[in-house]
C-alpha cells in the first residue's frame, strides 16, 4: 500500500462533496492488487482518513471484529446523507 502521504493514495476527508462510497471502491481496489486480507484492509483504511476521524472508526463493529464487508456496510449507514453542519448523519 502506498504511503498515506503519496498523491496517488486514496483519502477520505469525510467532507459532504466527497462519497464515502468512492472512497470505499477505490481502497478496496487498491488493497486488492496489494494482495490485503480482509483483516488488513480493516486494519490499514484508517491510515487513509482525516485524523480526526479515526476515533469514531475504530468504534465501530466492523473495525473491531477486523470484518470489511461489515465495516464497509456500517460507513455507507453513517454517510448516507452528510450535511454542512456536520461529517455524520447521525
Amino acid at each position: 500500500m502506498p504511503s498515506p502521504c503519496d498523491k496517488t493514495a486514496p483519502y477520505f476527508s469525510g467532507k459532504v462533496d466527497i462519497k464515502i462510497e468512492d472512497f470505499l471502491k477505490e481502497y478496496e481496489e487498491l488493497a486488492d492488487r496489494c494482495r490485503l486480507s480482509e483483516q488488513q484492509k480493516v486494519e490499514t483504511i484508517i491510515r487513509y482518513i482525516n485524523t480526526e476521524q479515526c476515533h469514531i472508526w475504530m468504534t465501530l463493529s466492523g473495525f473491531l471484529c477486523h470484518d470489511w464487508d461489515d465495516l464497509c456496510h456500517e460507513l455507507c449507514k453513517e454517510y448516507i446523507s452528510p450535511t454542512t453542519q456536520g461529517w455524520f448523519s447521525k
